[in-house]
């Protein structure tokens, strides 16, 4: 029991040691992205960050958008994947979670906070990808409207994507911290109880 709780320990520090990227996922899997419901999206930041521009200024973003749309799809082209991989190493972490669970229950070692972990990252994993998705639509919107026709579209646009942005990284640093302290803490409690366990099977 214990030699399979470390290895199972080890294997998981393992899985939540990286850090984790911002996330989108290819434009082909935004189902219900149309074009009316980006206008739609693009016509309300409009009006939450009431971009005002000179004539000069709509001229300038107009002759420059092209250029950042360019790179904001590179940027999407290197982290579409990026989503997934999330997605498949939190998915083989909570079972790695849940088989380590399983064996406590056979050894009739109680482990009810391992229970709360799974329950924590099941949450702060489903948050993080539905921010992801956001994210996702909020560079799409950007990548593809037509800027030049709509130079405070594209910077109102930029915003939001600025804005979503952090939400990612307040997402992506829950999920950390939660690596950080409550596995740790969660791991040192096992032990614990496995140590009781063995020195009560001896006496």
């Amino acid at each position: 029991m214990t030699k399979a709780f470390i290895a199972i320990t080890l294997s998981l520090t393992m899985l939540f040691a990286s850090p984790i990227a911002s996330a989108q996922t290819a434009l082909d899997d935004v189902g219900s992205y149309t074009d009316d419901a980006r206008s739609a999206r693009i016509a309300k930041l409009k009006e939450t960050y009431k971009i005002s521009l000179t004539d000069k200024e709509k001229e300038l973003v107009a002759s420059r958008c092209g250029e950042a749309q360019k790179n904001l799809l590179q940027i999407k082209n290197r982290l579409n994947t990026t989503r997934e991989n999330r997605q498949e190493t939190y998915t083989r972490a909570v079972l790695a979670l849940k088989s380590l669970k399983t064996r406590f229950d056979v050894a009739q070692i109680d482990a009810s906070n391992l229970d709360l972990l799974i329950v924590a990252y099941q949450q702060k994993n489903t948050a993080f990808q539905l921010i992801a998705a956001d994210y996702d639509t909020a560079i799409t919107d950007l990548v593809t409207m037509n800027c030049v026709a709509d130079p405070v579209g594209f910077r109102a646009a930029l915003e939001g994507v600025r804005s979503t942005r952090k939400d990612i990284v307040r997402a992506s640093g829950d999920l950390i911290e939660l690596t950080h302290s409550s596995l740790p803490t969660t791991f040192d409690s096992l032990k614990l109880r496995i140590s009781t366990s063995n020195g009560a099977v001896n006496e």
